[in-house]
């Protein structure tokens, strides 16, 4: 293909709210655009991007004995189901390609998170277990093969989130680079700055919610204010917007102090505000205040009004902040591609999400002879695990802490774990066989005759069948902990699970933290990563309906259900994950079996002699059947031309110039490799250069595609 005939548009600048390398790459590499919030269109190289992978599929499917159908987007085992096979008919292997959508996109993230897009669906109907399994075995190999061929190295996850009467899964899932969030991605620079307004919501409970609703959803076009005492000398204040969160390590660097606790809520009624409604401003020479940098990056924010039911609107920092400390105190946010995470072993390689995941318990204080109980005095501002850290200056394990859910049945169930584990809801509903749990809210603990952070480890549930405690399995390998018996001022020391309280449920209620041991392994340890789902597959259990009641006719003439399994994946975000993984800081490098165009010709120079010379190398290279992008604009520069191409990520560039022909020569390179070679320019010598390159290629991608995935148990 000739540039000059083609549509061929590359951008020097990407969308400014895009968070996805992906996007940036394909949008500025004139692959796609997006048309409106989460749809995208497929340029002209885009489009032959995405026809490569079709092909991909269509080869590698059909190769493994699957038949491309049309179902009208028809289910395959409902469509077959109405057309009576018999035992003769089966197995049945299908593929099709038909348009997928998800209820919520994310147009940031480009064709990771766009609304609609093309999916790839296999299906494979069987009349037995055995059968179904052999070949849902086979096409989870092919399905790997073909991601692997798109220059990924999946990792195969079990699928836990089946819909009822499905046995099993796999989740195709890809490690993507992992980034740091730019605090100025809401910045609207149109937006101007309006007169400051104080509302009083206190005679109006509609514009109390309404504002309450606004926060909830908007939290980057708010201000948090959070007051503290520092090391018992100064009240700090710091304002943070309300999508970030306060990195304590850093602010206490920033201060220099040891002991930073949250002020009591008479504290803050001294200074003349009021919980929940605390603003910087106004708060007076006597509380030093520190705005973090984040701050800077929106305007007219809503803050609190320091008076009961009152708030400020149109806050902003280049007026409201500028005799205050501007600092950054900012947690630090990770953006990973796909916005999942999962947790790997570092040894082993098992993988899992993190609900799943199974890790090591530590010991903590086994070392130690059970002491004895007591009930120790506590001021009343110490309520939570950060709380407890600088009262106790004791590390999270220490401590004793308690989530409560609500369950279908209306039941509540309070959580006991350790102090350095989340709780994990989904483990804990498996182990009592119940439905989806939901956090406790206001009645909840008027129930427990109780309040938030002061809920008790164990005497709830004493002559109550609606109250069940179920504990963590840390709480076997941990002594003389801190808590469980929280009251005004006073709390519990010493206690050890079996001898202050045991409860009827116990196991694996925690979420895996960052940095657990490797339960498979023992060796490894679990880090969280962000990844990227591929594609997917369940296969159906053995039920007396089949496949959604399809069924077959057997040897001996009776109607029997057939069993399926079906595969899927995006193509568009198959796209998307081979550009995030096969990249560098020029553009795209893509693999050979996906590349859009294999070789990319450059023409640099306008001699007529330079023109004729391309044209025959051109002409060469199309001889043998190699798709070839001929950079033959002559109102470019050469360095744009070399820049495009590195951006557009064929894998072989070749180079005919001026400079060239005067020793008869051309250049050819590897798009992953710096350095050139000069090449004869004979027919012969150059085709057998790009074959040598050829085969370099195949050989590097070979060994990826050859490797076997160690797949989570």
């Amino acid at each position: 293909m000739r540039i000059s005939n083609s549509f061929f548009r590359t951008e020097k600048n990407t969308p400014g709210d895009a968070l996805a390398e992906s996007y940036r790459l394909l949008h500025r590499g004139g692959y796609i655009r997006q048309s409106a919030p989460g749809l995208f269109a497929w340029l002209p190289l885009g489009q032959k991007g995405l026809d490569r992978i079709v092909r991909l599929f269509e080869e590698e499917l059909g190769r493994a004995g699957a038949e491309r159908a049309d179902l009208s987007r028809m289910g395959a085992p409902e469509f077959f189901g109405s057309l009576r096979p018999s035992y003769k008919d089966l197995p049945i292997r299908v593929f099709q390609f038909c348009p997928g959508a998800r209820e919520e996109a994310n147009p940031r993230e480009g064709l990771i998170g766009a609304l609609k897009f093309l999916k790839t669906e296999t299906v494979l109907l069987e009349k037995d277990e055995p059968s179904l399994e052999k070949a849902f075995g086979d096409f989870g190999r092919v399905y790997e093969r073909i991601f692997r061929m798109a220059g990924m190295e999946p990792l195969i996850m079990p699928e836990t989130s089946n819909p009822p009467g499905h046995a099993s899964g796999l989740r195709f899932m890809l490690l993507t680079p992992e980034t740091a969030e730019k605090p100025d991605i809401y910045w609207d620079e149109k937006e101007t700055v309006e007169p400051l307004e104080k509302i009083d919501a206190s005679l109006d409970s509609r514009i109390y919610r309404k504002i309450l609703k606004f926060y909830a959803q908007h939290p980057e076009k708010t201000l948090k204010n959070m007051l503290y005492r520092a090391d018992e000398r100064e009240n700090i204040c710091v304002v943070i917007r309300g999508d970030r969160k306060i990195d304590m390590k850093k602010l206490r660097a920033l201060l220099g102090c040891n002991l930073i606790r949250p002020l009591t809520s008479e504290e803050i009624a001294a200074l003349g505000s009021y919980p929940g409604f605390i603003s910087a401003i106004g708060l007076g020479v006597s509380v030093r205040v520190l705005v973090d940098g984040t701050v800077k990056y929106n305007k007219n924010y809503w803050d609190g009004g320091n008076q009961d039911m009152a708030f400020r609107k149109n806050v902003n920092f280049e007026r409201d902040f500028t005799a205050r400390e501007s600092v950054d105190v900012r947690e630090e946010r990770v953006y990973a591609p796909g916005g999942e995470s999962i947790m790997i072993c570092d040894h082993c390689r098992y993988a899992a999400s993190p609900v799943d995941a199974e890790f090591v318990r530590e010991p903590v204080g086994m070392e130690e002879e059970m002491k004895s109980f007591m009930m120790i005095e506590q001021p009343e501002w110490v309520c939570t695990m950060d709380d407890n850290i600088v009262h106790y200056r004791k590390p999270l394990p220490h401590f004793l802490k308690n989530v409560v859910y609500r369950d279908p049945a209306g039941r509540l169930i309070i959580g006991v774990l350790r102090g350095d584990l989340e709780a994990n809801p989904a483990k804990i509903a498996k182990i009592l066989g119940c439905g989806d749990l939901e956090m406790a809210d206001g009645p909840d603990f008027e129930r427990l005759a109780t309040l938030p952070g002061w809920v008790h480890s164990w005497g709830h549930d004493r002559g109550r069948s609606d109250i069940v405690f179920i504990a963590d399995e840390a709480l076997k390998v941990s002594r003389n902990l801190i808590g469980g018996w929280k009251e005004k001022d006073r709390d519990a020391f010493n206690v050890n699970y079996g001898r202050e309280f045991t409860h009827a449920h116990e196991g694996d209620i925690a979420m895996a933290p960052d940095g657990a041991k490797c339960k498979w392994c023992a060796e490894g340890r679990l880090k969280k990563r962000g990844a990227l789902e591929l594609g997917r597959s369940l296969m159906t259990g053995p039920s007396p309906q089949g496949s959604n009641g399809a069924l077959f006719v057997d040897r001996d003439g009776k109607d029997k259900p057939m069993l399926a399994a079906a595969f899927e994946a995006d193509l568009g975000r198959l796209m998307a994950g081979a550009a995030e993984i096969n990249r560098d800081e020029k553009g795209i490098i893509w693999p050979k079996r996906i590349a859009p165009y294999f070789i990319s010709l450059i023409t640099i120079g306008r001699t007529p002699e330079v023109m004729e010379q391309s044209e025959k190398v051109y002409g060469w290279i199309r001889s043998e059947g190699w798709d070839v992008l001929w950079d033959d604009r002559e109102d470019v520069s050469p360095g744009a031309k070399l820049v495009d191409a590195d951006l557009i990520g064929s894998p072989i560039r070749i180079v005919v110039s001026d400079r060239g022909l005067k020793q008869n020569t051309v250049e050819i390179k590897l798009r992953s490799e710096a350095k050139a070679e000069n090449m004869i320019l004979e027919e012969t010598a150059l085709l057998n250069a790009i074959k040598k390159l050829d085969a370099a290629i195949d050989q590097r991608e070979s060994s990826l595609r050859d490797k076997t995935s160690s797949r989570a148990s």
